[in-house]
């Protein structure tokens, strides 16, 4: 396979074994693989700590060849389009031409269910492996679903086996959890990432100076994937890398979200808020220094001046109000949906 541009990609784990600093976790899936009695698990931990990665290196180790036939990734942020919308709509109908008792009744199938996970755990798998495997990304979005997904464990238990994937375990229902081993995701140990950083810099002829990992460990909040493509942008910057190099592209990066982040909602392109929303939360960054960067961008706005004023005083409430909050990923949604208010009086 030609080897990716981005360094990201050319780095990233093709097998488990390959996965920095969770070998005892490796180890203990694959304990778990051996037994021929796989349960649903519920990986939980920060966002960028990869838990998408380790399911999917999971997924490939247990299927084999199989892999792309009886494993599904599946992404609760992603919203449905109208068309799978319009399909769920047409179809939970039952024609008065059909013979039953279920003719011409409606029923209420959960949308994203109905269009995105039956139509696979439906089907047994192909080939000789005795599982599917569905992995569920960003879980805890889907908290209106989350019956159905019980129910579904029970119905398909013989052969599918779900992997869940939550920052947010508090918004997973108890009969899920109940149902799931608990995989915590911690911050991979410093030694581990620091390896990793020293290796991709000795391929790539990379000149570092000064203490570069150490920075890019603080700068990302331990996350391999951003920290190596920083340390690929660093390069195209300044040929020698150093601490300043690093931190001015994590301050610019971070406020290009923000920004995007604030233009999107306020032009209530909701598609578009998925991934500055995610780079922002990946980013580790406390509540406050993103109201401080929105705060400055709002200036841009091409806005009339009132509206500005109105913007910057929903900042500052919700500033005020972040003081006695438990958690930061709760207070950005807030902000996200206030935002889309104020963009909807000003269309």
């Amino acid at each position: 396979m030609k080897d990716s541009f981005l360094l990201r990609l050319k780095y990233q784990p093709k097998t488990l074994d390959e996965i920095p600093g969770r070998e005892e976790m490796v180890k203990d899936l694959k304990e778990m693989a051996k037994s021929n009695d796989i349960p649903h698990l519920l990986f939980t931990g920060p966002k960028g700590f990869g838990k998408l990665e380790m399911a999917r290196l999971f997924a490939q180790y247990v299927l084999g060849e199989g892999y792309n036939s009886n494993c599904k990734i599946v992404y609760g942020s992603d919203p449905l389009t109208q068309a799978e919308r319009d399909e769920t709509r047409r179809l939970s109908y039952i024609p008065t031409s059909r013979v039953g008792s279920t003719a011409g009744r409606k029923f209420t199938w959960p949308a994203f269910i109905f269009s995105r996970i039956k139509p696979f755990v439906e089907l047994k798998p192909i080939s000789f492996n005795p599982y599917k495997i569905l992995i569920i990304d960003d879980f805890h979005l889907l908290s209106d679903q989350q019956q159905g997904f019980r129910r579904l464990m029970e119905r398909y238990s013989a052969y599918c086996r779900m992997i869940i994937l939550t920052d947010q375990i508090s918004s997973i229902i108890d009969p899920i959890i109940s149902r799931c081993n608990i995989v915590f995701f911690n911050q991979i140990p410093y030694s581990a990432f620091e390896a990793k950083i020293g290796e991709v810099a000795k391929q790539e002829n990379l000149k570092l100076r000064g203490n570069i990992p150490k920075t890019l460990y603080i700068a990302t909040n331990a996350n391999l994937n951003s920290a190596i493509s920083y340390l690929q942008v660093g390069s195209l910057v300044n040929p020698e890398i150093t601490p300043d190099t690093i931190y001015q592209i994590t301050k610019d990066d971070f406020q290009e979200n923000v920004g995007n982040l604030l233009r999107n909602a306020l032009s209530l392109k909701t598609n578009s808020l998925r991934i500055p929303l995610s780079n922002i939360k990946k980013s580790g960054r406390f509540f406050n220094e993103i109201i401080e960067i929105m705060g400055e961008e709002v200036y841009n706005l091409p806005i009339v001046e009132i509206k500005k004023a109105s913007i910057l005083e929903m900042l500052s409430q919700i500033d005020f109000e972040s003081v006695d909050a438990r958690s930061e990923d709760l207070l950005l949604d807030n902000l996200v949906h206030n935002l889309i208010e104020i963009g909807v009086k000003l269309t």
